[in-house]
C-alpha cells in the first residue's frame, strides 16, 4: 500500500504526516496477522490522522491504497452508513407514497405531504402506502393518515 507520490503537492506541509500515515498502514499491514484487528487498528489511524491531515490528504491515501474496504468493516463506519441507508429507504417511501397520491387524487394538498415527510416507521409508510391505493379520495386517506 505505497503512499509515494500520491500527493505531491502536499509533500511540504503534509510530508511528515503522510510518512507517519504510510508508516503506520505499512507496519499495521505487515505485523497484525489478524485481519480483524488490522482493520480496527487502520480504522483508528484514520480516524486519528483526520484531527491532523488535510482532508484532502486522508481521501487520497484512503483511494489511493484501497482502504474503502477495510473503512466499510469498521464499527465506527458501519453506523453511519448504516443510518444513511435507513435514511434513505425512508425518503424513498415517502416519495413513493406521495407520487401514488399526486397519480391517484392529483395535486396533493400541503397538509397531507408535510404529514407524510415526517413519518420515521417504515411499516406505517408501507400501510399509509396500500391504503392510498385503496383510499376512493383524498380525503379518505388524510383521515386514515391520522390513525
Amino acid at each position: 500500500m505505497s503512499w509515494s507520490g500520491c500527493c505531491p503537492r502536499c509533500r511540504g506541509r503534509e510530508g511528515p504526516v503522510a510518512r507517519l500515515l504510510e508508516q503506520t498502514a505499512d507496519a499495521i499491514e505487515a505485523q497484525v496477522q489478524s485481519s480483524q484487528e488490522r482493520v480496527g487498528l487502520l480504522g483508528v489511524t484514520l480516524l486519528l490522522a483526520a484531527l491532523r491531515a488535510n482532508p484532502r490528504l486522508l481521501t487520497e491515501f484512503v483511494s489511493k491504497s484501497n482502504m474503502q474496504n477495510i473503512l466499510t468493516k469498521t464499527p465506527f463506519f458501519q453506523e453511519p452508513v448504516r443510518e444513511q441507508l435507513q435514511e434513505a429507504r425512508l425518503d424513498t417511501r415517502r416519495a413513493d407514497l406521495l407520487r401514488v397520491l399526486a397519480r391517484k387524487f392529483g395535486s396533493l394538498a400541503e397538509d397531507v405531504a408535510q404529514q407524510v415527510q415526517v413519518i420515521a416507521q417504515p411499516q406505517r409508510l408501507e400501510q399509509l402506502l396500500d391504503l392510498a391505493v385503496d383510499a376512493t379520495d383524498l380525503d379518505a386517506f388524510r383521515s386514515d393518515l391520522r390513525l
